[in-house]
């Protein structure tokens, strides 16, 4: 469908099923509403107009390679009740400057944001670091391309520092409460 420029997701929607908009280039803009709780693998892959995405608590999970290839996100605001991000979920947004992950986040998937080459900002409000998914065999931390600043909750400062997350950004700021 790749003339679709634009779809209403009606809130008797529970889940949006894998691939369901994969390759939809002309798709530029998206709301899910809270009653979806999964987005599954491949949903928006290469939705390369896709430039504005609204999550609604209720998300509580992002599949892999979901938002593949959208080379037009600049930034994404995840809700509060997500806990996974799978593999590549991000990967090749080569627009996205900025992330917010909520407190409820426990891990992230494998290359989750590779290939951000402008992500210069991530805010994660967990209090402790969500697990960052390594691949076998590799002793980097493959979840982030690396650099940037990440703002993280008043106190948490030095348990990030000691962490992946360390490994990875150039800057780890405290936010005031």
């Amino acid at each position: 469908c790749t003339s679709l420029k634009s779809i209403f997701i009606p809130d008797s929607v529970t889940s949006i099923d894998g691939s369901v908009f994969y390759g939809c280039t002309s798709l530029a803009s998206i709301a899910i509403p809270g009653s979806v709780s999964s987005i599954e693998g491949y949903s928006f892959y290469g939705c390369t107009s896709l430039a504005s995405v609204t999550l609604h608590e209720g998300l509580t999970s992002i599949g892999y390679n979901a938002f593949y290839g959208c080379t037009s996100l600049a930034s994404v605001k995840l809700p509060e009740g997500v806990t996974f991000i799978g593999d590549s979920v991000f990967e090749d947004c080569t627009s996205l400057v900025s992330v917010s992950i909520p407190g409820s986040v426990t891990s992230l998937g494998y290359r989750a944001f590779c290939g951000c080459p402008r992500l210069s900002e991530v805010i994660c409000y967990a209090s402790l670091p969500p697990k960052i998914m390594v691949a076998d065999g590799f002793n980097e931390n493959p979840s982030f391309d690396g650099g940037g600043t990440l703002y993280v909750p008043s106190g948490c400062a030095d348990v990030y520092k000691s962490s992946d997350w360390g490994k990875v950004f150039d800057e780890i700021v405290e936010m005031e409460r």
